[in-house]
C-alpha cells in the first residue's frame, strides 16, 4: 500500500511512500474528510467546497484498484465549529413576495455537506423561487443565507460559484455537444483540465455523441449533456430545476442514478426541484416539502413516509404513492391471474 500527498501551498505531488515510512508528527491535528471518487490519474481528484481547505491531501493506492483518497490533510483556515462544519447551507427567516403578494414566508432550512435535497410541492408553492433565491438570480426581500460560514445574501448570482441545470437544458443547438460541454470554460479555461473533462463525458456516457448537434439527442442524452457542462465548472452546489420531468421510464431511472453518482462520488451538495414524490422520496437524502410558501415537512424519506406532520403531506405525498402502489399490484395481480388461467 503507498500514499501520495499533494501540497495545496506548493501544488505539487510529492512522491510515493508507504505509510510507515511517513513522519510520525507531521499530520497531527489533521482534519479528516473522506473524498470517494476512485480514479486512476491523482490529479483528477477534487471535492466542491472542501478539498481547497487542505494544505495536505494523502492519496491511498491499491496496486490494481487505481488510486483512493484516503487520509487527510492540516486544515488551512482557523479551527471551524462543528455546527459550521455540518450546515453547509443556512437559510434563516427568508422571505419573498412580488407585488404584496407573498411568495415565500419565514423560511428556516439547514443543509449539510454534499447531501441531495428535493424541493417537494405542487405547482405555485414558492419552489421554484426559493431554488432562484439560493441560486441568487432571485434577490430575498428580508433574512439570510448563509454559504460555509459567510452571509451570501446579498452576494451576486455570478461571486456565489452555484450553477443550475433548467428544466429545458439551455443548450446552445447552433454547437455540438463537446462544444455544448466546454462552452463556459471559454471564460474560466483553468477550472477544468482536458482531462477532467474527459472524465466527466465518460461517468455521463456522452463520448460517442461529441459531434452529435443538439437537435440529434433525445431527451436523457440532452440531460446528460446539460449535468456535463455544470459539472466541468466545477460548482459548489449543484442546482436542479425539474430535471426530470420530460424523460419517462427507463431514461427517467438512469438519469436519477447519474445524479447520485456525482452527488457521492464528488461530495456535491445537490439541490432539485420537483412536483413528483416518487421521485423526490428515492432520489434525496432529505425532502423539502412547501405549500402556499412555507415548510409543511424537512426530512428523511423514511420520517416522512411513516411520520407525517399535517394532513397536506398526507394527501399530497401519501395519497398519491398509495394510488401508484395499488395500481402496480393490480397490474401485477391481473397478470398474474391471466398467467395461472393459460396454464
Amino acid at each position: 500500500m503507498y500514499f501520495f500527498s499533494y501540497n495545496f501551498r506548493e501544488k505539487h505531488w510529492r512522491e510515493p511512500g508507504k505509510r510507515a515510512g511517513l513522519p510520525k508528527g507531521r499530520f497531527r491535528r489533521r482534519k479528516e474528510r473522506r473524498f470517494c471518487r476512485i480514479s486512476t490519474k491523482p490529479s483528477l481528484f477534487w471535492s466542491t467546497g472542501t478539498l481547497q481547505r487542505f494544505h495536505l491531501l494523502l492519496i491511498e493506492y491499491v496496486p490494481g484498484d487505481g488510486y483512493i483518497t484516503s487520509c487527510r490533510g492540516e486544515n488551512r483556515n482557523r479551527k471551524l465549529s462543528r455546527e459550521r462544519r455540518m450546515n453547509m447551507l443556512e437559510l434563516k427567516h427568508v422571505k419573498k413576495s412580488y407585488d404584496n403578494v407573498t411568495i415565500l414566508e419565514d423560511i428556516n432550512l439547514q443543509i449539510e455537506d454534499g447531501e441531495i435535497i428535493s424541493i417537494l410541492g405542487p405547482s405555485g408553492c414558492g419552489k421554484t423561487t426559493l431554488l432562484n433565491l439560493v441560486l441568487g438570480l432571485t434577490p430575498a426581500d428580508s433574512g439570510e443565507i448563509i454559504f460555509d460560514g459567510k452571509d451570501i445574501t446579498n452576494v451576486p448570482m455570478e461571486e456565489r460559484g452555484f450553477n443550475i441545470v433548467f428544466q429545458d437544458y439551455a443548450l446552445f443547438p447552433n454547437l455540438n455537444v463537446y462544444k455544448n460541454i466546454t462552452y463556459g470554460l471559454k471564460n474560466k479555461p483553468d477550472i477544468s483540465t482536458k482531462e477532467e473533462v474527459d472524465e466527466f463525458i465518460d461517468l455521463l456516457g456522452l463520448r460517442e455523441h461529441l459531434d452529435k448537434k443538439i437537435e440529434q439527442l433525445s431527451g436523457g442524452q440532452k440531460q446528460r449533456v446539460a449535468l456535463a457542462r455544470t459539472m466541468v465548472m466545477k460548482p459548489k452546489i449543484l442546482l436542479l430545476d425539474e430535471p426530470l420531468s420530460a424523460l419517462d421510464g427507463v431514461i427517467k431511472e438512469s438519469i436519477k442514478e447519474k445524479i447520485k453518482e456525482i452527488a457521492r462520488d464528488f461530495h456535491l451538495t445537490t439541490i432539485i426541484v420537483t412536483h413528483d414524490p416518487e421521485e423526490a422520496l428515492t432520489l434525496s437524502d432529505k425532502v423539502l416539502i412547501v405549500n402556499k410558501g412555507c415548510i409543511s415537512q424537512y426530512g428523511a424519506p423514511q420520517e416522512i413516509i411513516t411520520r407525517p406532520q399535517n394532513n397536506f403531506v398526507k394527501e399530497f405525498i401519501l395519497n398519491q404513492l398509495e394510488i401508484k402502489k395499488n395500481n402496480i399490484f393490480a397490474l401485477f395481480q391481473q397478470s398474474m391471474t391471466t398467467s395461472m388461467q393459460a396454464v
